[in-house]
């Protein structure tokens, strides 16, 4: 566990989660974990980065529970400012997991970290914010129907005189 051993491991853990295979990933990542956790090497891997890789590993086998202790973890992470890639795919996979799992007090929270943590200026990093924002809305909208504070129009409404439909507040 001394050298690269948990840097090599935490980067291993990364790249199975990029490649979506999360529970080969969930191995390296505690690995990671115990080595950023024990002194003398630890310096070298930031333990909250290690700590998102293993939540990131668990999410499929995640409970709201343990998706509430995911969205700590990631706070705590976001607070302190410099891990943006980091934050923003564990964020992103969280707002993935709360929106497909109807937890819709997690997801808009979760993609709001998204958004904020998004790095850089360039077409890929406004992508990401794009997406994040997509997702922000999306939950937001879900939340708020499932709570029954939005009117879901059923029918269009139709023009005097004529079969063509009034697209006209749908237009915006």
């Amino acid at each position: 566990d001394g050298g690269s051993t948990g840097v090599l491991a935490l980067n291993l853990a990364h790249i199975l989660l990029e490649r979506s295979k999360p529970a080969e990933a969930l191995a390296h990542a505690q690995r990671a974990l115990s080595v950023a956790q024990s002194p003398g090497s630890a310096a070298r891997i930031d333990p909250l980065v290690a700590e998102l890789a293993v939540q990131r590993a668990m999410l499929p086998s995640a409970t709201p529970e343990s998706a509430e202790q995911f969205w700590f973890v990631l706070l705590r992470a976001h607070q302190g400012g410099t891990r943006n890639d980091t934050v923003y795919d564990a964020a992103t996979d969280l707002g993935r997991w709360a929106s497909d799992h109807d937890q819709w007090d997690l997801a808009p929270r979760a993609w709001r970290v998204a958004a904020n943590a998004s790095p850089g200026e360039d077409a890929e990093a406004i992508l990401a914010r794009t997406e994040s924002l997509r997702g922000l809305g999306s939950a937001r909208l879900m939340r708020d129907i499932a709570r029954n504070r939005t009117v879901v129009i059923g029918a269009l409404t139709r023009r005097a005189d004529t079969s063509e439909a009034d697209t006209s507040p749908m237009e915006p």
